[in-house]
């Protein structure tokens, strides 16, 4: 796994404590992250230089950040954030933001601000859970891919059926790389289910700016795609793995 650089989390003395702890001071943070980012609206659109300003305000220590038009070759997607990966040891050291901007790729417009507040959740559930970003980019680019095709599909999936694939893929690997992967799968849809939530800030905004043209959007995908029962479902498979681990390991060594 690589090491996670001093850049690209907090320090133990500000997240330690349960992970419902940690998952409240991301949480927390989005909201100041919301509020500095509303007293820099003065129109439709805000710059990509002046995101990080707010998040540079919100955070409470140096983190590397960088905030970055999609261009347009990422049709595909809203937005995204990436590790920023550097050194020979390969350390992440920060992240990317990526995000739809106009067409000189300097501005992010407001009605778009949905996609800002998914993504910087992201970062900030980084920031407190460093543990999970080095094991992102620890899978192979297989369980990735089928993690992103199967169980983070954007289209609704029958629970039974989801399992069955599940336990399909993990059947020939090791005990440590199905731990590993559960694992991963777990923190991914935590982080999405609260990436997803931090868009409902969104309604907050259209409340705020009524003078602005912003989205109508309902902001229920958790609900919608039932993420919640897809993450409850890999908790469950992992702590079988996790008892059969114990179990085999009592046998070794008494």
């Amino acid at each position: 796994m690589y090491d996670v650089s001093k850049m690209a989390k907090l320090k133990y003395s500000i997240i330690k404590g349960s992970v419902q702890k940690r998952d409240t001071q991301a949480e927390n943070l989005s909201k100041v992250f919301y509020r500095n980012f509303v007293k820099k609206i003065s129109g439709d659109q805000i710059s990509l230089s002046s995101l990080k300003d707010v998040f540079i305000k919100t955070v409470p220590e140096k983190v590397g950040i960088s905030f970055l038009s999609m261009g347009k070759n990422e049709s595909d997607y809203d937005g995204f954030m990436s590790t920023m990966i550097r050194g020979k040891n390969k350390k992440i050291c920060g992240y990317q933001v990526y995000l739809p901007t106009d067409e000189n790729g300097k501005n992010l417009k407001v009605e778009n601000a949905n996609v800002l507040f998914h993504e910087v959740r992201h970062v900030f559930d980084s920031l407190v859970h460093p543990k999970a970003i080095r094991r992102q980019n620890y899978i192979s680019p297989d369980l990735q891919a089928f993690y992103d095709n199967t169980i983070y599909v954007s289209e609704k999936i029958k629970i039974g059926e989801m399992k069955a694939k599940i336990e399909g893929i993990i059947k020939g690997l090791s005990t440590e790389e199905k731990i590993d992967f559960l694992q991963f799968c777990k923190n991914e849809l935590s982080t999405e289910i609260n990436a997803f939530n931090n868009e409902k800030l969104y309604s907050k905004l259209r409340k705020t700016f009524k003078n602005l043209k912003l989205k109508t959007k309902r902001f229920d995908d958790v609900e919608y795609f039932h993420l919640k029962d897809r993450l409850k479902l890999i908790k469950k498979i992992l702590k079988y793995e996790l008892s059969l681990a114990r179990s085999e390991n009592k046998k070794l060594y008494g």
